[in-house]
């Protein structure tokens, strides 16, 4: 009885992958956001968590707001048919004013 059940699932679990159809677990998308080593642009990177997996569409958008609350720089990425995507957005060196 333990046994047929242990069978059982192990057959859910394979089945799809048997069928050519990935796991649940493979189609999480990781976003990774990390600066350059020379501080000029940070990197928006997004991949699949477990293997490599074809996403239908991928878009990444950045926006920069000034201080005084008008929208400054965007960026945008779109990707179709895709592994995964990566978007370079530079990083702001002027010092940060607030106001009192």
């Amino acid at each position: 009885m333990f046994g047929t059940i242990i069978v059982l699932v192990a057959l859910i679990l394979i089945t799809p992958n048997l069928l050519g159809h990935p796991s649940e677990f493979a189609s999480l998308p990781v976003l990774i956001v990390a600066m350059t080593h020379n501080e000029t642009a940070f990197i928006v990177d997004v991949t699949g968590s477990v293997q490599a997996y074809l996403y239908d569409n991928i878009v990444l958008s950045a926006s920069h707001m000034n201080p005084d609350g008008t929208n400054g720089t965007r960026w945008s990425y779109v990707g179709n048919d895709t592994y995964n995507a990566e978007m370079y957005v530079p990083a702001n060196a002027t010092p940060l004013w607030i106001a009192e």
